[in-house]
């Protein structure tokens, strides 16, 4: 399919929508993680790829196997 300038600013805009609704989902991850540092225990907040494997998770979010 051809790209013309009507196709190419719509993805545009659906590009800059998604890095909005990734940057606000990353502060909400990140406020998360904080949270739940603290109810297991930790005086310091994981990292994601520590909290992933926690929660069956592997690096791509898929699932595997179940949560503890």
């Amino acid at each position: 399919m051809p790209v013309n300038d009507r196709r190419l600013a719509a993805m545009i805009r659906r590009r800059d929508r998604l890095a909005a609704d990734l940057a606000n989902m990353d502060k909400r991850v990140r406020l998360a993680i904080v949270e739940y540092s603290r109810e297991q225990g930790f005086l310091v907040p994981l990292r994601i790829e520590k909290v992933r494997p926690m929660l069956g998770l592997d690096s791509h979010g898929a699932h595997h196997g179940s949560v503890h």
